[in-house]
């Protein structure tokens, strides 16, 4: 059988649809382009591959992470995701069977579907279950816990380790060696034989996969260890045994070229691993008491104020005890509810957020409940902490674009991206993506976008983001400006993107121009008989 007969590229490209919708770097126009033919691109693909596929270079672009360092982010091209997906989904079924079964509770993450043919490679999320493991460990007697994760888990993955592993699990030679060179062909300009693309699903998967020499070994020592991804626990009845336990894992990671990271390694012991775990829900339940308390005492007040005195059954009055309203106060709490989740939660961004620079952790838990309730208490704050922490940028403009078109986040923004701190090329893409839910553009906001775009120093991800921004405008006096950037791209992908940028534009000299781009390549055709039909 040769190697197009062994690939199921319509499951393939189901499964990169569906992985792409958490993509942020790729535009949605590249996938709604590329699907609109998708009989004929799979075709062209198919054949590609039966002559010797090559894939193209990835685009590199480095994300932030705490104290201001970074980790590489790549992103495949589509056509290569799909072959590279096709190819995984080949042996994953296999592997999956030869790795710790899901039901024996210690690899949480990226298990593959039990459902053949599944267009979801991963069905579910067991991060609650990788949590409630430590809590249920800690109430077995198991009172001592090892927390630690790996030094760039991702960027350190050997290939060739990799690709012994995938032989020994008896995997189809042809397609290890094929998913081999393409890993290795993603890496040719750093000229480094490690690394993997982190957030892909094929390569969730051989990241799980990788340590599966270091999860068995733990097991056969008998240590209770378990994980998810990279993050590594292992629960142990005493101190000693927590270092041993220690002091081993990082012996077996040493022979996959992996290492523990200091900061993040600690051992805890006795109610620090409940205080650990549940540290954000018991925090929650004692603001939630407090608040509570407070409301309890404010509607007695109202109570006994309404009526200082009650009537006895033999005549007289007696003045009002607690004790007399305790079932209508309890009443009233209870229609309170929502107003004692809200005051909860804002009490919790005061004393953790407000004046301090948070955790990742209780930054996401507070502003993802602040969203659910689109509460603008955080804005200035959360606009603040671009600056502290650009690596939660994500985060911090998912909260903000609950609040479309608001003026002040608009000049924070521009602010910010005129200053010295706009350093990084990720942050800088989540920041433009507020301007999406703007519906007409500044300014000061436009002026930056073509400073954007006519810098080529800029990365091309955050000059495609500025591109299809400004080509919401709709005005003639832009697209005619983008139309004239056509010719000095050489990035298709940038291309492409002006071709979506003009869909605006007046529909006579919008289509001329189009024809004049057509033949330049079977993406950009199929960009433009896209656009028109959208368009009409």
């Amino acid at each position: 059988m040769n190697l197009v007969d062994k690939l199921n590229l319509d499951l393939a490209w189901a499964r990169v649809k569906n992985d792409s919708k958490t993509d942020f770097i790729l535009s949605s126009y590249l996938f709604q382009t590329y699907e609109r033919h998708i009989e004929e691109n799979l075709k062209k693909l198919q054949e590609k591959i039966a002559h010797g596929y090559k894939v193209s270079e990835v685009w590199d672009i480095d994300v932030p992470k705490p104290h201001f360092v970074l980790r590489p982010g790549s992103v495949p091209r589509i056509e290569d995701r799909i072959y590279f997906q096709a190819l995984v989904d080949v042996i994953a079924p296999e592997v999956e069977k030869k790795i710790i079964p899901i039901t024996d509770k210690v690899i949480f993450s990226h298990r593959l579907s039990e459902k053949p043919n599944d267009s979801l490679m991963f069905r579910q999320s067991l991060w609650n279950e990788f949590e409630q493991k430590v809590r249920n460990n800690f109430d077995d007697g198991k009172t001592v816990l090892v927390v630690t994760d790996i030094v760039g888990f991702f960027e350190h993955i050997d290939l060739n380790i990799l690709k012994d592993l995938l032989i020994r699990f008896s995997c189809d030679k042809e397609i290890v060696d094929s998913i081999y060179e393409i890993l290795k062909s993603w890496k040719r300009r750093t000229n480094i034989n490690r690394g993997i693309p982190q957030g892909l699903w094929p390569t969730d998967f051989l990241g799980n996969i990788y340590l599966d020499s270091v999860d068995k070994y733990m097991l056969r020592h008998s240590y209770d260890y378990f994980r998810y991804v990279d993050d590594i626990r292992i629960s142990c009845s005493t101190i000693p045994e927590a270092r041993r336990a220690l002091k081993t894992l990082v012996e077996e990671l040493r022979r996959l070229n992996l290492n523990v990271q200091t900061k993040k390694t600690v051992i805890y012991y006795g109610s620090k691993v409940k205080s650990f775990i549940d540290e954000l829900s018991e925090r929650m339940a004692e603001i939630k008491d407090e608040v509570k308390e407070a409301l309890k005492e404010e509607i007695a007040g109202e109570i006994i104020n309404e009526a200082k005195y009650t009537e006895l059954p033999y005549g007289g009055t007696s003045r009002i005890e607690f004790s007399d309203i305790e079932d209508e106060v309890e009443a009233e709490l209870e229609e309170k509810k929502e107003l004692i989740e809200i005051e909860s939660l804002r009490k919790f961004y005061e004393d953790t957020i407000k004046n301090t620079i948070p955790s990742s952790k209780h930054l996401r838990f507070c502003l993802n409940r602040l969203s659910q309730l689109k509460d603008g208490i955080a804005l200035n704050r959360a606009l603040d902490l671009l600056q502290d922490m650009p690596y939660e940028s994500n985060t911090i403009i998912s909260y903000l674009k609950n609040f479309p078109d608001n003026k002040n986040i608009r000049a924070r923004i521009i602010q910010f991206l005129k200053s010295d701190f706009n350093i990084y090329d990720w942050q800088e893409m989540w920041l433009l993506e507020y301007l999406f839910s703007c519906k007409d553009l500044q300014d000061s906001e436009i002026d930056y976008l073509w400073n954007v775009i006519e810098d080529h120093n800029k990365h091309d991800a955050v000059r495609i983001r500025a591109i299809l921004l400004l080509g919401r405008t709709g005005l003639s006096d832009h697209l005619e400006r983008l139309r004239v950037l056509y010719d000095k791209e050489r990035d298709e992908y940038v291309r492409i993107s002006i071709i979506v940028s003009l869909r605006e534009y007046d529909k006579g000299p919008r289509n001329y121009f189009y024809n004049l781009c057509k033949g330049h390549s079977a993406s950009i055709d199929q960009a433009i008989s896209y656009m028109k039909e959208i368009s009409k």
